[in-house]
């Protein structure tokens, strides 16, 4: 091959004296098959007698390139090229190193001594074109950059939102000029979010000026330095956070669920926000009081709302008495709405209607169609409480045994049923087409856009309002289907017992109310002959 190519003796000599010619002969036996005219082979040749030289290869050689290697040869190499040219052309040099990177990765691919971290998932994931690959690899804190795109790929980003980030990133290296795990302060994040905007480079489209580019730049910035230590977020908490905070923590050590955490803390902030007092030291009087309630029943909040939020402050305000956080006796001015016992109908749908429901749901398409299928197919068939199925893991079904556990949300009491068969079916449908498996998260369910997160229970609430907003029912939530549910059953002759073992009821008095729907029982009430007692 090489004597076919060079007539000249000492050119010929040359190539056959340098190390790995038998690879580099079929390295070039290669190019040929691949179509390459006699010109481009002579020029291959040429360009890997270079490598040799350059990357000091030998026979036997096991030890693989650097990539950062490769850029600053290729940028000798562009020197050298232009000394020897009359005419020295900036971008003529950019495109000789990318020719010789992009050679140099070709060849040592082929000889298998390319940099391992060529070969990075993430980074292949982002790039396509080999030059744009080993700039993005060979810049500063290549392990850190990485990890921090590979957990954001992980919380199912998109492919161009992570491609901005690891652009932003270089650009923050490249104005902050860091080289070492320096402290960075917000002045210097800002002044380089700035550089940023005003920022153009025509051969990658980036245009200046943008509106919210340097907002962006900021939130990026400041996220990735903190994951690696170089930026520290300064927490500013109120008043009102610091004493929400210390109540819950007290809550905690009682013994109280995360629920009634959850649902404390949000009752509080909107306390707060109410008032007006997030960042005062002045105690809550009478008055702040009176400005709850009377927020409550301008938005025509009914009356057992009003009582679950009333109750949850005054247990506060017990609390923050005892803390002198408000003025002695508030606690006991509060005076919970009056509700008298199963004053209410349950919200239920005939079965029937609930079928339709879920057919029309198993015959939709759509991103999430699955999923929202699969949730509403269980709260409607086991009669689950939201939480319940918000809370579910891949490690509570038992394929084996077709079981599925269950864990309630109420008393932390724990059941297992039998896992049915169109409910199996329809999770395996959606594990397989729609859940992301390689999320290493054992929640069931998630949320649909990104950051890739376990569903929550407001996400559920809006699926099934979404699905019942032509149903005519007072509450449309998650918990009409576990009311229609409990109907169903007592419709259908099953003992209060037996419905409230199935719902997770601590006592018979939780499922008395569907005493009133018992539909067959109060027929036969209706038919008694009463004359013979009256």
């Amino acid at each position: 091959m090489i004597t076919q190519l060079f007539k000249s003796k000492p050119t010929q000599r040359k190539h056959l004296d340098a190390p790995l010619l038998q690879v580099r002969i079929r390295f070039l036996s290669m190019k040929s098959e691949q179509g390459l005219c006699q010109g481009h082979l002579k020029d291959w040749a040429r360009i890997l007698l270079a490598f040799v030289s350059c990357y000091n290869l030998q026979d036997g050689s096991t030890t693989r390139i650097s990539l950062n290697e490769v850029v600053s040869k290729a940028e000798l190499w562009a020197k050298s090229i232009s000394k020897k040219s009359r005419k020295k052309n900036t971008h003529q040099m950019v495109l000789d190193e990318e020719k010789f990177v992009v050679r140099s990765i070709d060849f040592l691919e082929y000889i298998g001594l390319l940099d391992i971290r060529y070969y990075d998932n993430v980074v292949n994931l982002l790039v396509e074109r080999k030059f744009d690959k080993v700039k993005l690899i060979v810049a500063p804190f290549f392990q850190e950059r990485v990890s921090f795109l590979n957990g954001y790929r992980l919380s199912g980003h998109k492919k161009e939102t992570l491609r901005r980030y690891a652009q932003y990133q270089i650009h923050l290296i490249e104005f902050l000029r860091l080289k070492n795990t320096q402290m960075v302060t917000d002045e210097e994040i800002f002044a380089a979010a700035q550089k940023w905007k005003d920022y153009s480079d025509p051969s990658s489209h980036k245009k200046s000026g943008s509106k919210w580019n340097d907002t962006f730049f900021v939130t990026v910035a400041k996220k990735w330095l903190a994951a690696m230590n170089m930026y520290k977020v300064e927490e500013t908490k109120s008043i009102s956070d610091i004493r929400i905070e210390k109540y819950l923590q007290d809550l905690q050590y009682r013994g109280y669920s995360y629920a009634t955490l959850t649902s404390s803390l949000r009752s509080l902030h909107r306390f707060y926000d109410t008032i007006g007092k997030q960042n005062t030291e002045e105690p809550i009087t009478l008055a702040d009081i009176d400005k709850c309630i009377e927020m409550y029943t301008s938005c025509h909040t009914n009356r057992q709302t009003i009582k679950a939020y009333m109750a949850r402050i005054r247990s506060y305000l017990h609390y923050a008495a005892e803390q002198g956080w408000c003025q002695p006796g508030v606690c006991e001015a509060v005076v919970l709405p009056r509700i008298y016992k199963e004053e209410n109908l349950p919200s239920f749908m005939s079965w029937n209607m609930v079928q339709a429901i879920l057919q029309r749901m198993k015959n939709a398409k759509g991103k999430s169609a699955r999923r929202n299928y699969t949730i509403v197919l269980l709260l409607a068939t086991y009669g689950l409480r939201c939480s319940e199925v918000a809370n579910l893991k891949i490690s509570d079904i038992n394929w084996r045994k077709e079981q599925i556990h269950i864990q309630h949300a109420k008393g932390g009491k724990s059941q297992t049923f039998p896992l049915l068969h169109s409910v199996g079916e329809a999770i395996i449908e959606y594990l397989r087409c729609e859940r992301r498996n390689d999320s290493h998260n054992d929640s069931l369910f998630f949320c649909a856009k990104a950051p890739f997160r376990a569903i929550t229970c407001q996400a559920i609430h809006d699926i099934v309002r979404r699905e019942l907003q032509d149903v005519s029912i007072k509450h449309k939530g998650p918990h009409s289907l576990r009311h229609s549910y409990a109907t169903f059953l007592i419709n259908n002759g099953q003992t209060m017992k037996e419905v409230g073992d199935l719902l997770g009821h601590k006592s018979i008095d939780s499922t008395r109310i569907y005493a009133k729907v018992d539909f067959q029982s109060l027929r036969e009430v209706s038919n008694i002959n009463f004359d013979g007692v009256l």
